[in-house]
């Protein structure tokens, strides 16, 4: 696992770099804004990285390689799911720690739950459509899971009293914000089951 979060990473790093630089931007911009897109859209964008990194796997053949290693598909799988919590912790915390130091007025725990969210909703969408059908053969879904990503995300704002993304403000209880989060571990759980699942059966 260590070895394949490595590699991965340093696939990544400059992207991800780019990624933290913008969420960091944002949310100082959300001192003088109301509402949450400018934390949330940067956290999406973080969920797409591990499908990034698979889209250069695939280019390079590794998914070949990897057969004649003592690697199982369920481990890689898990490596891709594991990469994604940490890149949303890592990005999460640097939002919140950011708009701490501006003096961004909001609850930390409902922002944090509310961000952590975001960014794993976007992985729980894609990976199992992209173990499936493969980057190439599952762009259709693979946009069609953004979209729905985001459109859940928004009306998860809306419903829990921010409004509109670009407009709204964190009103959501604490209580509220940890169901939610608690909600969105299960289901990141059970898309991992299916991704594993669905690799399983693929042929390379």
């Amino acid at each position: 696992m260590k070895a394949l979060l490595y590699k991965d990473f340093r696939m990544c790093w400059k992207l991800v770099a780019v990624y933290y630089v913008f969420a960091i931007g944002f949310a100082v911009l959300a001192k003088s804004m109301t509402g949450l897109f400018y934390q949330i859209w940067p956290m999406v964008m973080l969920g797409i990285v591990p499908v990034n990194v698979m889209a250069y796997e695939e280019q390079a053949g590794w998914n070949i390689l990897a057969q004649s290693l003592p690697i199982s598909r369920k481990m890689q799988v898990a490596e891709k799911y594991v990469l994604s919590v940490l890149l949303a912790v890592v990005g999460v915390t640097l939002v919140v720690a950011t708009e701490l130091l501006v003096g961004v007025k909001f609850d930390v725990l409902t922002l944090w739950c509310f961000l952590m969210i975001a960014a794993l909703l976007t992985p729980g969408l894609l990976l199992p459509c992209i173990f499936r059908l493969g980057t190439v053969r599952g762009r259709v879904v693979y946009c069609l899971a953004l979209g729905v990503a985001y459109a859940i995300v928004a009306f998860l704002g809306i419903t829990l009293g921010y409004g509109n993304l670009g407009t709204g403000t964190l009103e959501a209880s604490a209580g509220a914000a940890l169901a939610l989060f608690a909600g969105i571990i299960v289901f990141y759980f059970i898309s991992f089951l299916l991704s594993v699942k669905m690799y399983e059966k693929r042929e390379l």
